[in-house]
């Protein structure tokens, strides 16, 4: 094995369409296996300890399977979400492989906004905890965004640049592209992940347009919903100061900004 990067995620952020689009800048003829949601710690060659439903096709990547060892493998590509900060260091790393930790964070407002869709949607099927998967979603947000750069060699990903702007994916491969053997490609940018079902609101049926989707106002179907709000208000002033410091500069999210101010 050559190279291992491995995405730490919050569910419903997105971080599934910024892996794959990052498989789209690899070279064609690179053999890449991908391991999806492994489990804490776990050895994640094992395919009992992956999540691999929904497998992307037509990418040129490889699911584990069993058997298979690390000699076998050249670039591989492993992920986990809502893990908890506290068990980051024990990600499975391969002896002599440098684990390069990747995050893909999105702005609070639409990533809660879609969490609490999923939830309401599809709750009750995945077997989803209300005070895992809502209520622990602002701290465990905020966790993420200020644990990430203590991680050795990370890379940070904002969603929202990601999604809005060609410049930010460009500058991404530029600036990465040697780490992670990078070499800027939107081919795979529109594709939408079936993993998790697709977006909390539109599924898959934009996929190979995910563009059109309208992922920075999701949080305006919550705009009059108090416990939405609420939630948010609970995490306290750091978590304002945050999203603030990271978002106040995108227009759009001006106004949900401005409403949890008035809370806090």
């Amino acid at each position: 094995m050559n190279k291992h990067l491995h995405f730490y995620g919050l569910a419903r952020s997105g971080h599934h369409a910024v892996l794959y689009w990052l498989l789209g800048c690899l070279d064609e003829g690179r053999k890449v296996h991908f391991a999806n949601h492994v489990k804490v710690g776990k050895y994640p060659l094992d395919p009992a300890n992956v999540n691999s439903h929904d497998f992307p096709k037509n990418m040129g990547v490889i699911p584990v399977s069993a058997g298979l060892s690390p000699s076998s493998v050249d670039y591989f590509v492993s992920s986990t979400e809502d893990v908890s900060a506290d068990h980051w260091m024990r990600t499975y790393r391969f002896p002599g492989v440098e684990c390069i930790p990747v995050f893909a964070m999105r702005d609070p407002f639409n990533n809660f906004a879609s969490r609490l869709k999923m939830y309401k949607k599809k709750g009750m099927q995945f077997g989803l905890k209300h005070e895992k998967f809502i209520d622990a979603f602002p701290n465990l947000w905020l966790s993420y965004v200020k644990g990430s750069v203590k991680l050795p060699n990370s890379v940070y990903i904002d969603y929202n640049n990601w999604f809005d702007r060609k410049t930010y994916r460009k500058a991404l491969c530029a600036t990465h592209g040697g780490k992670l053997e990078l070499k800027f490609d939107d081919k795979n940018l529109n594709y939408v992940s079936k993993h998790g079902h697709g977006s909390s609101f539109e599924g898959v049926k934009k996929d190979g347009d995910g563009q059109s989707m309208s992922v920075h106002t999701r949080w305006e179907e919550y705009r009059d919903d108090p416990d939405f709000w609420n939630s948010l208000r609970l995490a306290g002033g750091d978590f304002y100061d945050t999203a603030l410091e990271l978002y106040g500069g995108k227009e759009y999210l001006q106004e949900p900004l401005e409403m949890l101010k008035k809370l806090i």
